[in-house]
C-alpha cells in the first residue's frame, strides 16, 4: 500500500507542476493583455488548485506511513530525515497555502487584470518554493 501512495504521490507531481506552469504562463500572458478573466480562467485555477490538494492529501498519508518521517532526537542530525520529517512538509504545506491564497483571493478581486495578477505572483512564489523543496531532496527536480 505504501508503495502505491509513494508512486502515486510521485506520478502527480508532474500533473501538479505542469498545472502550475501552464496556469502561471497563461495568467501572465492574459494579464499582459490586460484580458478579461473568463471561466476557462477560473477552472484552470481550480484545477490546480485541486491538483495541489490532492497532493496534499497523498503526502500526508504518506507523511504519517513513510519511513523516513521519523519523531526522535537523532532526526535532526540526519540530513534525509530531517528533510523528509520537517523540510519537505513545511514547505510543501506552504506552496500549497500559498496557491489556496490565490484561489481566495481571485474570487474576491473584482478587476480582471488584478486577477490574472495576483495569481501570477502567488503562483512564482510557488515555483520557487516547490522547486527549492525538491532541490533540496537530493533526488532532483524531475
Amino acid at each position: 500500500m505504501y508503495n502505491i501512495l509513494l508512486q502515486s504521490h510521485s506520478g502527480i507531481r508532474y500533473l501538479v507542476i505542469l498545472l502550475l506552469f501552464f496556469s502561471l504562463i497563461w495568467s501572465f500572458v492574459a494579464w499582459l493583455r490586460n484580458a478579461k478573466f473568463s471561466r476557462f480562467d477560473n477552472i484552470l485555477n481550480l484545477t490546480t488548485t485541486i491538483s495541489f490538494h490532492l497532493q496534499l492529501i497523498l503526502g500526508l498519508i504518506l507523511y504519517f506511513t513513510s519511513p523516513l518521517v521519523l519523531f526522535k532526537s537523532e532526526t535532526m542530525n540526519n540530513e534525509i530525515l530531517s528533510y523528509w520529517t520537517i523540510w519537505h512538509a513545511f514547505m510543501m504545506i506552504i506552496s500549497i497555502a500559498l496557491v489556496t491564497i490565490a484561489r481566495i483571493s481571485v474570487k474576491k478581486l473584482q478587476d480582471d487584470m488584478r486577477k490574472h495578477q495576483s495569481i501570477v505572483i502567488y503562483y512564482l512564489l510557488v515555483i520557487v518554493i516547490v522547486f527549492s523543496a525538491l532541490l533540496m531532496s537530493g533526488r532532483g527536480i524531475m
